[in-house]
């Protein structure tokens, strides 16, 4: 039987160990501050999941790939136009 563990991170850990420096600290405090990415607080301390944070990256990836544009309005792709 396999044991997942869930490992916790603060800011600057998962900025340093999970991103690897790939992002910038004051994008991922905002989308913290937004509530784009699940976290909670011990004091003043911010803890994030890396299951949330895991989820959280696949979700952007989804975002960003243009085979995904059909989750789009439909008023927003009729603007869209081919460029030859």
């Amino acid at each position: 039987m396999a044991i997942y563990i869930d490992r916790k991170f603060t800011v600057r850990t998962a900025l340093d160990e999970y991103f690897q420096g790939t992002i910038g600290e004051t994008k991922f405090r905002e989308a913290i501050r937004k509530g784009q990415i699940p976290h909670f607080r011990v004091g003043t301390k911010i803890i994030l999941r890396q299951a949330s944070l895991d989820k959280w990256v696949a979700e952007q990836e989804e975002l960003s790939c243009p085979g995904n544009m059909r989750q789009l309005e439909p008023a927003l792709t009729t603007r869209l136009r081919k460029v030859k």
